[in-house]
Order: structure tokens, then C-alpha cells, then sequence
């Protein structure tokens, strides 16, 4: 069986926020997509960072800034990225080297330092997808 491609177990399209956007944006928008990152992106909408549940945490303790903190001064700028034509288990080495659980997937055709998101995977969907097809059961 062939190793399938990252956008294969992609989330496709992409969440993003600004460097500008608060912390209390980034909240909202991880609770209305019931999604763990939340991608930056520069005026341009090409990667600039990533903000997960992990940072999130991590800045909750320090209850009197914030609310007041904004993506840019929690965001992981060396982000793991991947293209969606690549081996999903690239993805996954990707996430172990870098300790992440998030890989941006980037335009294929983007040579730029700064590329294009079009897609996110997580820790979550590479388990996901681990879990052989079960066959369909029919009643006789």
C-alpha cells in the first residue's frame, strides 16, 4: 500500500489570525472550529507563525497581561512545514525533530521563505489516519 500524501490527511484550508489579533480572538476562534492552532499570517497571507493550545496555556499564567497579549508576542515563528504532495510520515518526522504537534502545509509551487498556508495536520489526524479502513459490514 502506497504511504499516502500529507493532503490526504490534511485539514484542508486553514484558520488564521494577524500578528495583531488578541489572544482572547485566538480563544474564540480555536473554540467556534474545535481546532488546537491557529495559523499567522502577514498582510500578504503567507506564514508568519503558528499559536497552539500549547502556548495558550502556557501565557494563562500570567493572568494580568493576558488578555491583553496579541499572537505575535505568543506565536512559534520556526514553524514545521510540509507540502501536500509529500509522505504523510514526513509530516510525522517533521513533528517529532521539531517537538510540535501542528505541520503547516504550504503551496507546492511557493519557493519563498514565507509560503502560503493551505493546510494544517495535527498529532490528531496522523492517529487519525492510522486506523486501518474497516470494512463495511452488510446485513444479509
Amino acid at each position: 500500500m502506497p504511504a499516502k500524501a500529507v493532503a490526504e490527511v490534511m485539514h484542508p484550508g486553514v484558520v488564521t489570525c494577524r500578528p495583531t489579533t488578541s489572544i482572547l480572538e485566538i480563544v474564540r476562534l480555536m473554540n467556534q472550529h474545535d481546532i488546537s492552532a491557529v495559523v499567522v499570517v502577514d498582510d500578504h497571507d503567507r506564514l508568519a507563525g503558528i499559536v497552539t493550545r500549547n502556548e495558550m496555556v502556557a501565557f494563562y499564567g500570567y493572568e494580568e497581561m493576558w488578555p491583553h497579549l496579541q499572537a505575535d508576542q505568543i506565536m512559534i515563528t520556526q514553524v514545521a512545514t510540509a507540502l501536500p504532495d509529500e509522505p504523510a510520515f514526513r509530516a510525522a518526522q517533521e513533528m517529532r525533530r521539531r517537538r510540535m504537534q501542528h505541520v503547516v502545509v504550504v503551496e507546492a509551487n511557493d519557493a519563498t521563505r514565507r509560503p502560503r498556508p493551505v493546510g494544517v495536520v495535527s498529532a490528531t489526524d496522523l492517529v487519525r489516519d492510522m486506523e486501518p479502513a474497516r470494512p463495511q459490514l452488510t446485513e444479509e
